[in-house]
């Protein structure tokens, strides 16, 4: 039976940098991953990496967090970043100077953009008087490259990275975890336990028993991508129930809803894509642009899931925390050894990984990390985008 010192469940950018950390300490370093790295939320989402204006009013315990991110995403992954211009905030004319007032006090570079070429929505929400442009330098990352990026930095530290791979059971005894069991009956032995799976999380900790598996809440988010669309800079409705355009690697356009129609889901599954509310989402995006600006054609709509801890005060109605979180086992259910890593957001996964490490280590690492020596990464190793050609899947 193979044995580690740490075996990480999960390859999306969290369970990718936790393994990183980990083996640069000095650690045999396993990370297991179901499908291909990057294969759940991780290759789907916007690749936004958030200033913090997004949460400056509702979530303000992620703000300070946003911002040491920058850095941390700078220094080890500029490769992956993709060129563009600040990101135009839309927001409601009653609510504009709370919103800027609440940038202000978190050091958030802003200033009011005039009205332009990309956002007019058929009620006037960006020309007229009912809404205000705010300007702020969000960057933009493609999720894709930060995967592979990752990756073959931890293929580097001599991280065993094994895809296609199913825990079916994490093992303890006497309080202590001894290490996995596959769903090929097969047993990887290991001290340590990372969980880093997303929406998968929950189930592998109701396997063990633990108590909070019922402290994860996750949702679905509705996406689109529009291949024929190319905007330069985002386009982010500060109002629920209406979209967040977000420019693509390919040269489109992703969009989706902030904290609209997002359904609790359980369990790690396929889920199908409702037509109704992908037509909305589509619909809401081509009236909050100007004429001519959105283009569906090709669209491709998904959904991919998010998972939140909810077990703090910070939780909003008892469903949704961008926080990062790490779930320490020994002080919740007794169980020596086993951690679950959070991340809220992508943003967030810096925080979340040097969170669980220094657990694990019994020490404080910085939270940058300076790119080494890499090696290529296989191709058949990281997912691709869920919009890309089938020919490339």
């Amino acid at each position: 039976m193979t044995s580690y010192d740490t075996i990480v469940i999960g390859g999306g950018v969290a369970g990718l940098l936790t393994a990183l950390r980990l083996a640069r300490a000095g650690q045999a370093v396993a990370l297991l991953e179901a499908d291909q790295l990057g294969s759940g939320a991780t290759c789907a989402n916007h690749g936004m990496l958030h200033s913090g204006a997004l949460y400056a009013r509702r979530h303000p315990h992620v703000v300070a967090n946003c911002r040491q991110a920058q850095a941390a995403f700078t220094t080890l992954l500029p490769a992956a970043e993709l060129p563009t211009q600040p990101a135009v905030y839309v927001v409601h004319r009653a609510d504009a100077d709370g919103f800027r007032s609440h940038l202000d006090q978190h050091g958030i570079a802003h200033q009011p953009g005039a009205t332009h070429d990309l956002a007019t929505d058929a009620n006037g929400a960006s020309g007229g008087n009912a809404y205000q442009l705010v300007q702020v330098a969000e960057r933009v990352f493609s999720s894709w490259r930060i995967v592979t990026i990752l990756a073959g930095q931890a293929l580097a530290a001599s991280v065993t990275v094994c895809t296609g791979v199913t825990v079916q059971q994490i093992n303890h005894e006497s309080g202590k975890v001894t290490g996995v069991a596959l769903s090929t009956g097969e047993r990887l032995a290991g001290r340590t336990v990372v969980v880093a799976a997303g929406i998968g999380t929950a189930t592998l900790l109701r396997a063990c028993g633990s108590r909070d598996s019922e402290l994860l809440k996750s949702r679905l988010d509705m996406m689109i991508h529009l291949p024929a669309t190319t905007i330069r800079q985002g386009l982010i409705f500060t109002e629920l129930h209406r979209p967040v355009l977000m420019p693509a690697r390919d040269g489109g356009t992703l969009t989706s809803y902030f904290g609209g129609t997002q359904p609790d889901i359980t369990g790690r599954r396929a889920y199908a894509v409702d037509l109704d509310k992908a037509t909305a989402l589509l619909e809401q995006t081509r009236r909050a642009c100007a004429d001519g600006v959105v283009d569906p054609t090709g669209a491709v709509a998904y959904v991919a899931g998010k998972t939140d801890y909810i077990g703090t005060a910070h939780a909003e109605h008892g469903r949704i925390n961008p926080g990062f979180h790490v779930i320490h086992h020994e002080h919740t259910d007794g169980i020596h050894g086993l951690h679950t890593v959070i991340t809220g957001k992508m943003t967030l996964a810096f925080h979340a990984s040097k969170a669980a490490a220094d657990a694990i280590l019994g020490t404080d690492l910085p939270l940058l990390l300076t790119p080494a020596t890499t090696v290529d990464v296989p191709q058949a190793l990281v997912a691709v985008e869920p919009w890309a050609p089938t020919a490339h899947r």
